[in-house]
Parts: C-alpha cells; sequence; structure tokens
C-alpha cells in the first residue's frame, strides 16, 4: 500500500486534531495490546492458513465458541493440501455445530483453488479477494497479520468504536478511510487485531466497559449508543414439528439437499416448518411418514440467522419402509454427517428419559454411583415415572428410636 496522508480524512470535521494524532493514536493502542491481548492459538503463529482458518470461523461467531472447533478443524486438516483433497461433506462435517455452513464449502473450494495454483497461499491482496469467500476485511486481516502488509480492518467493532470515539454515526466507507489512516506502518497486524479486540471486549454494544479503555478520557461519547446505520434484519418466528423415527438404536436422518430453503445440504431428522400452528405441522409430518401413533417428548427453540423456531419434537418407531434420501445413523456415528446443531439438541432431549430410566433402575438396585446425578421426584416425573406414596420413606439410622435394653 502507498503512503499516505495520515490527517487526510479528518481534515474537513471539527474535531481539532493536531497533526501528531495518529502517532499518538497508535501508540496508545499498540501499548495497550500489548498488555492486554487474550492468548489465543491463532496468535501464536504468521502461518497465512491457519490465520485465515481463525477469520473465516470468527465470521458472525464468538471466540469461545470457535476456540475448540478451530484445534479440531486443524486436527484433521492441518494444512491446505488435506483440506483440497477432502470431499465437500467431510469439511462440512468437521464444521458442524458452527453455522453458516457456506464458509465452509468456500474454505473448501478456495484450497482446490489454492492447489491448482501451486500449493502456495498467495501473499498478495488482489489474490486473495479472487478466492472463495474472502472479502476485504479477510484479506486485509490475512495480509496484515501474517505478511505484515499494511492493510487495514474494519469490521461491525471497529466501526462501533470509530463512531463512539469520534461522537459520529459514520458509515461503514467512512469507517474504511479513517482506519486507513490510522493505520501504521509498523505492527499493522497487532493494530488491526488492537481494534477489534477493543470494540469486543470493551466497546461493547451494551455495558461498554469505558474506564479499562485506554482511549476513554478522548472519547466524545463516554460510550452511549450512537444510531446504527446498518439496517438489521427482520426476526421471522415460525413453528416446526421435528419427528425422531427409531430402528433399534438407530434415527432416521434426512439429508436436506442443495434446494433446501434453511438446513441447505445439512443431515437432519424430519421437519415441517411454518407459520401454521404446530399441531397441523405435526399431522403433516406425520402422514409423511404413514405414522399414526407417536410421542411428544419436548419442546426446543433454535435460531437459524434471523429465524426463530418454537420446535415439538416427536419421537416414533418406524413402521412402513423409508424412501427418499436418507440413511439410519447411530448417535454414534453422527459426527461423520455434516449436520446442524439442532440435530444434537433434539438428541438430548430424546436420549434424556432413557438415561434417567436406566439411573432410576441402578439407583432402585442399590447401584447406583457417585457419578451419577441424582434423580429428583420433578425429573422422573418429566420423564413419565412416578414414585409409590403407598410405601413410607425409611427412617435414617440417626433418627430411629432406639430400642429398650431388655433387663436381667
Amino acid at each position: 500500500m502507498k503512503d499516505r496522508d495520515r490527517t487526510s480524512n479528518f481534515g474537513s470535521t471539527n474535531w481539532g486534531l493536531s497533526p501528531d494524532f495518529p502517532a499518538t493514536f497508535q501508540k496508545t493502542v499498540l501499548d495497550w495490546f500489548r498488555r492486554n491481548k487474550r492468548d489465543l492459538p491463532w496468535r501464536r503463529t504468521r502461518d497465512p492458513y491457519r490465520i485465515w482458518i481463525s477469520e473465516i470461523m470468527l465470521q458472525q461467531t464468538q471466540v469461545k465458541t470457535v476456540l475448540p472447533y478451530y484445534e479440531k478443524f486443524l486436527a484433521r486438516f492441518p494444512d491446505v493440501e488435506s483440506l483440497a483433497s477432502a470431499r465437500e461433506s467431510e469439511v462440512v462435517a468437521q464444521w458442524s455445530g458452527l453455522g453458516y455452513y457456506s464458509r465452509a464449502r468456500n474454505l473448501h473450494r478456495a484450497a482446490r483453488q489454492i492447489c491448482a495454483g501451486g500449493r502456495q497461499f498467495p501473499t498478495d491482496l488482489e489474490d486473495m479477494l479472487k478466492l472463495p469467500g474472502i472479502g476485504r476485511y479477510t484479506a486485509g486481516a490475512i495480509s496484515s497479520i501474517a505478511f505484515e502488509a499494511t492493510y487495514p480492518v474494519v469490521d461491525g467493532n471497529v466501526c462501533r468504536f470509530f463512531s463512539r470515539y469520534f461522537g459520529a454515526a459514520f458509515s461503514e466507507n467512512e469507517c474504511w478511510r479513517i482506519a486507513e489512516s490510522l493505520l501504521p506502518e509498523s505492527h499493522p497486524g497487532d493494530f488491526n487485531q488492537a481494534l477489534m479486540e477493543i470494540g469486543s471486549t470493551l466497546c461493547r454494544p451494551r455495558a461498554p466497559l469505558c474506564l479499562l479503555c485506554p482511549l476513554h478520557e478522548e472519547c466524545q461519547t463516554k460510550g452511549e449508543s450512537l444510531a446504527d446505520l446498518r439496517k438489521t434484519p427482520q426476526v421471522i418466528s415460525q413453528n416446526m414439528a421435528m419427528l425422531a423415527l427409531r430402528k433399534r438404536e438407530k434415527f432416521w436422518l434426512e439429508d436436506r439437499g442443495s434446494t433446501a430453503k434453511l438446513l441447505k445440504n445439512l443431515w437432519c431428522f424430519p421437519v415441517e416448518l411454518g407459520s401454521e400452528p404446530v399441531k397441523t405441522l405435526e399431522s403433516r409430518l406425520l402422514a409423511r411418514f404413514g405414522v399414526r401413533r407417536a410421542r411428544h417428548v419436548g419442546d426446543l427453540k433454535h435460531s437459524i440467522m434471523n429465524y426463530r423456531f418454537g420446535i415439538s419434537v416427536m419421537t416414533a418407531t418406524a413402521g412402513q419402509r423409508i424412501t427418499g434420501r436418507g440413511s439410519w445413523v447411530h448417535p454414534d456415528d453422527l459426527s461423520k454427517y455434516p449436520h446442524s446443531s439442532l440435530v444434537r439438541k433434539a438428541l438430548r432431549v430424546l436420549c434424556a428419559p432413557a438415561k434417567a430410566k436406566r439411573a432410576h433402575v441402578r439407583a432402585h438396585n442399590g447401584n447406583a454411583t457417585t457419578k451419577e446425578k441424582p434423580i429428583t421426584a420433578t425429573r422422573l416425573q418429566r420423564h413419565g415415572h412416578h414414585q409409590n406414596k403407598s410405601r413410607s420413606r425409611p427412617r435414617s439410622r440417626a433418627r430411629q428410636r432406639p430400642r429398650p435394653r431388655p433387663t436381667l
């Protein structure tokens, strides 16, 4: 990137910024970052492949959620060659639970594109932008962190911080211009990460930690919220009926395919969703599989992008032969199939009654271990077990009245 006039983007404002403002700002931000940065695995490397994986995972996803997936994904795909040679279904299966599955598919496509061009991750920003799933933000992050290139990075956290600090509701393009003007020639990667760290950990959307911010004395708003110029997606509430068909210890999972509006190309229990009453959806779902009777095992809430679902989970034993794109899957083999976290949520509900029943039997036979969770009356009644009220509760030994000693 060519050298820039550091104050060119502030000349039309009335902030009264001094010519040495960028240098002072940079030093304050970098000093704070070196003292307070979080110890994250992708900050211990300059490998552009590993930084790329982390940046894609962190899109729309919190750090604490990404951490276990990052380690697991790199253990399976340690380099771009292993990622490119895998099947797409394997990549999506390793991604299962992180959501936004187009990210995983774009990673796979980009890895194949890189390997087709020489197996080396591109070092030039323009070449990075040609890869699927890499935009201006991701390319800037990889370039500055892995290669110390002077490219700015702007995300929602940085925009919020700039708007509060300077006291103006900036557009995204204005934030990019400000970030470019403030970016130092040395340690641009640390500077970019510092701005994102301040925005995500201190200058939070709600309850900002202003007193811990290294720039709070100069902040124009002291953490007050400004109008968000981005349009918030409308929340859509819908109902969903889910049917877990059993065959011995296996469940029937459907391949949703590429034409599904939601849960595209993922494996899931059969579902019916819509704005109709949940009873209507249940009836339609049971009719689709010729099931006359099913047992309701619980209700769930789940979010997919801007959709909010109230879900009724049913189970039934498979009767007639099932046709269509799907397979009988044992819960232990679920990791082999690309699936949403919704499937694991449903499995926890489905398996809970059986676990409670086994624990109840072990306790009744005197074989309960200290690792077993206590089975309360509320939990047992919830799963269809009822205490026998005709049996009196035995007294503890400490409270029993001592027998009179016989006289001699």
